[in-house]
């Protein structure tokens, strides 16, 4: 008896979104959150590299201070464009494709990087860089949104920032191991060549969005029912069968959907807080290396807060998404960016002592990126399948112009006021962010909030 015949009919409706909020978590689901976890790592380990590189890249290179922020400023940018071009992009062809070429450009513009001689060509490849590190997160997450349970979603898309997580640290122990013995190129060069290795194996390995295969033009029943009896754990499913997105309609991918009434405040609203949430912790991730090394401290203890840091978030991450959804967005929020205000003040207070500086890396790292994991889950909650990773893409853009001030500005607060004045800078985005959520979020942003 076919799989069709046991169903009861050979034109049955599927329901996607019931069948898989229904079915258990299985191996093919946490294989996809495994997959999106390399590639988050592959991301931090590319995002992360650069900043702990920099003071040893400046001296090979001659580059001044501030035009390190120039090279800084270049990747978040091109995070910015391709946050924008990405997501709309998988919106259209398809998350898998969007993934795959984010790895591809990777490890292109790592070893790119790794050959550049002049500030000039740095600023390309990390330009170019940046395009990939920022487009592949709101694609991932969008992802993970369309095949977890909506009782796993949460937890699951926290999957690709724990892989960042992972990412960065590895990029400030890869950093301590190579750069004193082979130079400040052979990081990139690790960075670049592992991902363009693994890229054959992704191709081959990573499923497509079922809903994005439902909504072409021409609809691959069979693959969408083979990937169903994999989720389901039976050959329940097959290609006579109907399958159906029961979800509310909405425009095509486009910014224009983003703001129209429905979704207006509480997008504009998502984006404001994102914005100076990031000025503050690309401030911290970018030039927290450089500050430390200009008030005397090694390389090898620069690597070391960002491994801290890394930890930290791996740490922090695992239970955000369930803390975030039981306490609420907004007072989540709000305490977040209260606690990170306080951190900053004690890590500018303590001056140069090493110990204390680490210790107090911790909190402020636990307030300053976990913020992100509520306003990604929102976001990812708030649009439809149509809309959602370009919803999420613009989210996290708009935290990208504020990455980007804060890759500018880093060098000239430094050379202004020391390591204790750039600590204090910290706090103040972050103390704007909380200001605005508490006045701007107000009621109930998604449903049980």
């Amino acid at each position: 008896m076919s799989p069709a015949e046991q169903s009861g009919t050979s034109h049955a409706t599927v329901p996607i979104v019931s069948v898989i909020d229904d079915a258990p978590v299985s191996r093919f689901q946490l294989r996809l959150a495994g997959l999106c976890l390399l590639v988050g790592i592959i991301d931090g380990v590319e995002n992360g590299a650069i900043a702990y590189v920099a003071p040893a890249l400046a001296d090979d290179l001659a580059i001044p201070l501030n035009s390190i922020g120039q090279i800084f400023a270049a990747g978040t940018i091109g995070m910015m464009c391709g946050t924008l071009i990405m997501g709309i992009f998988a919106d259209y062809w398809g998350r898998k494709r969007a993934i795959l070429l984010s790895v591809a450009v990777f490890g292109i513009a790592a070893l790119g990087t790794a050959a550049a001689t002049s500030l000039s060509a740095l600023m390309a490849w990390r330009f170019i860089a940046g395009i990939a590190i920022g487009g592949v997160h709101p694609v991932m997450i969008a992802l993970l949104a369309e095949y977890f349970p909506a009782r796993r979603r949460n937890m699951a898309m926290v999957v690709s920032f724990v892989g960042m997580g992972i990412g960065v640290p590895l990029s400030a122990l890869l950093t301590s191991a190579l750069l004193p013995s082979f130079g400040w190129q052979a990081v990139f060069v690790v960075a670049g060549g592992v991902p363009l290795l693994l890229l054959p194996w992704l191709a081959w390995i990573y499923p497509e969005s079922l809903r994005y295969l439902l909504n072409r033009s021409t609809v691959d029943r069979g693959r969408i029912a083979t990937t169903l009896n994999r989720i389901v754990g039976e050959p329940r499913y097959s290609a006579d069968h109907h399958f159906e997105l029961v979800e509310e309609q909405a425009p095509r991918a486009s910014g224009r959907a983003l703001l129209v009434p429905k979704y207006r405040r509480t997008t504009l609203t998502v984006w404001v807080v994102y914005f100076f949430n990031w000025i503050t912790w690309y401030l911290f991730l970018l030039w927290v290396p450089t500050a430390l090394t200009e008030s005397g401290f090694t390389i090898r203890q620069a690597s070391l807060a960002g491994a801290v840091m890394g930890i930290t978030a791996i740490i922090a991450f695992i239970p955000a998404g369930g803390i975030i959804q039981r306490v609420g967005i907004r007072r989540s929020l709000i305490g977040l960016f209260a606690g990170g205000v306080v951190s900053s003040i004690a890590l500018a207070m303590v001056g140069t002592d090493w110990t204390l500086i680490a210790l107090l890396i911790v909190p402020f790292t636990i307030c300053g990126v976990i913020p992100q994991v509520a306003l990604n889950y929102l976001a990812a909650e708030l649009y439809p399948t149509p809309i959602r990773a370009t919803g999420v893409g613009w989210a996290i853009s708009a935290g990208r112009v504020g990455s980007v001030i804060g890759a500018l500005i880093g060098g000239t607060l430094i050379g202004l006021w020391g390591l204790s004045g750039f600590f204090y800078a910290l706090g103040v985005p972050l103390l704007v962010a909380g200001v605005l959520t508490g006045l701007l979020f107000r009621g109930n942003l998604l449903p049980g909030d």
